[in-house]
């Protein structure tokens, strides 16, 4: 039963039970095991020229803990090293499980902290948003209107022609650019750190925007992903294991480094 103080977390749809929070853990552990898993890659082999499109004689790995794929081994019949997966899945459901129960018996205190955060991140959109005009002031339809609308289904027009000027100018990139190692390494190791500052940083966009925007940056950075490779003769499944490898552990140290900034300011702004 969710507690009555948590009404910012109930607002935005954010689930408090005892079931949200397992789901929440069971992913982190979910998580940890696929970035381990992406950063092994740069641990186990000798460079990530072949990763970028340049044919080189490195040696390629990936695993963690265990090896699942090296270039140029097969494992009987197979290029994946099956059983070393499971093993690898086993351990990230393990871990996962773990996490989901400690995220139960904490519930109530993650609840608490999460409210903190959600109210502090309201103040701080309000506080950087534009001074009302006087009360005594006399208000148009539309002013009246919009001043009662919930604020999670806003979006500015700037913001608008914002996310489709950046749409279009990816799209246009993706037909003009010619095939070159460079852009995939520019896509592969700072596209996520680029849409993630260009989603989060406006205060004044919604949640359900940021999202929006989020995704659609990263199709088209997909796209253009798997056209600069196919132009360099990459196979398509290398092109996506390159953005697993390198957006996973990015996504994932980010998700973390953003959760404890937001922590952060929930408790500067409730002291």
């Amino acid at each position: 039963m969710n507690r009555p103080e948590f009404t910012h977390l109930q607002q935005f749809g954010i689930g408090t039970s005892s079931w949200h929070w397992f789901g929440r853990g069971f992913l982190i552990g979910l998580m940890v095991i696929a970035a381990g898993n992406s950063i092994s890659y740069f641990v186990l082999s000798d460079g990530f020229s072949n990763l970028i499109g340049r044919e080189t004689d490195e040696q390629e790995k990936i695993g963690f803990p265990f090896e699942v794929w090296q270039r140029g081994k097969t494992y009987g019949r197979n290029l994946i090293n099956f059983p070393a997966f499971y093993k690898n899945a086993a351990i990230g459901v393990g871990l996962g499980l773990a996490l989901g129960v400690l995220s139960m018996l904490s519930k109530t205190k993650l609840n608490a902290m999460a409210e903190k955060i959600v109210r502090a991140e309201q103040n701080l959109t309000a506080s950087n948003a534009p001074t009302n005009a006087p009360t005594n002031a006399p208000r148009s339809p539309i002013e009246s209107q919009a001043k009662h609308e919930p604020s999670g289904i806003q979006f500015s027009l700037g913001g608008l022609m914002v996310g489709t000027t950046i749409v279009a100018v990816i799209v246009g990139l993706a037909t003009k650019l010619r095939p070159d190692p460079k852009v995939i390494a520019a896509i592969f190791f700072f596209a996520p750190v680029v849409m993630i500052a260009i989603t989060m940083l406006p205060r004044r966009w919604s949640w359900q925007f940021r999202v929006t925007a989020l995704i659609v940056l990263a199709t088209s950075s997909i796209g253009v992903a798997i056209a600069v490779g196919s132009g360099l003769q990459m196979p398509f499944d290398e092109v996506l294991m390159g953005i697993f490898i390198c957006w996973t552990p990015q996504g994932v140290i980010g998700t973390f480094l953003l959760l404890a900034l937001m922590t952060w300011q929930g408790r500067e702004n409730g002291k």
